[in-house]
């Protein structure tokens, strides 16, 4: 797949300021999704995560602040880390809130100072398919290597395999895809099975549950959510 590092530090800075969708990819067909889709992602996350007003969020892979900023009301903290500084650039310019702090740092190795802060809750919104499979690996490892080890984690929006060809739906569009394995710039990035990611999460001592997206996001027909919480 593409070398993600390097497109999200470079993309972003391609795209005017104010074009906060099309800098995070929330987009169908070349056009942002709309608004409506938007506060639906938001209320899922406050749904499948049970964020509560009381809540230390870990936003992983916060990009530019969007949508961690519509969070923000609805726990006591939001730490957004992100390894792309133009996109956390973008945040701190326009997706301040009181209780959020932005920090640039690579999540597959969180820092020190993120790794001692007993975080209640952690996110990770649309952006496991950017890591390879040994990446992901390196993303648990750094969790179960901190304070927050314990919190439920979930997972938006992960590409499934199952469904591959529910999303490169024409012909056309299938050899395309084929075409981008073979050059190695494939975009979507890493596609999972509800059994593989289960049995990773199972791995590092997680129970998972699984939830198809809302049938009114664009992206209910290839990819799936999941839940992971810390075996008793």
């Amino acid at each position: 797949m593409i070398d993600q590092y390097k497109y999200w530090n470079t993309f972003p800075g391609q795209i005017d300021e104010s074009d906060f969708l099309r800098q995070v990819g929330r987009t169908v067909n070349g056009k942002p999704i709309s608004r409506s889709s938007i506060n639906l992602i938001v209320k899922d996350i406050l749904f499948k995560l049970d964020i509560k007003i009381t809540d230390c969020l870990l936003d992983l892979c916060c990009g530019n602040g969007l949508i961690t900023a519509q969070l923000a009301s609805h726990c006591n903290h939001i730490t957004g880390v992100d390894f792309s500084a133009q996109l956390i650039r973008i945040a701190n310019r326009h997706f301040v809130r009181e209780n959020i702090i932005y920090e640039t740092a690579d999540v597959r190795e969180l820092p020190d100072k993120l790794r001692r802060f007993p975080f209640t809750k952690i996110l990770m919104n649309a952006c496991i398919q950017h890591f390879e499979v040994n990446e992901t690996r390196l993303v648990f490892e750094s969790l179960q290597n901190s304070a927050s080890s314990g919190a439920p984690i979930l997972l938006t929006s992960i590409p499934d395999k199952l469904r591959l060809w529910d999303f490169y739906n024409t012909p056309e569009r299938r050899a395309e895809y084929h075409l981008r394995i073979k050059d190695n710039t494939e975009a979507i990035g890493t596609w999972w099975t509800q059994q593989e990611f289960s049995a990773l999460a199972t791995s590092f001592g997680y129970t998972t549950q699984f939830f198809q997206q809302s049938s009114d996001l664009d992206t209910a027909h290839y990819r799936f959510d999941v839940l992971l919480n810390a075996s008793s």
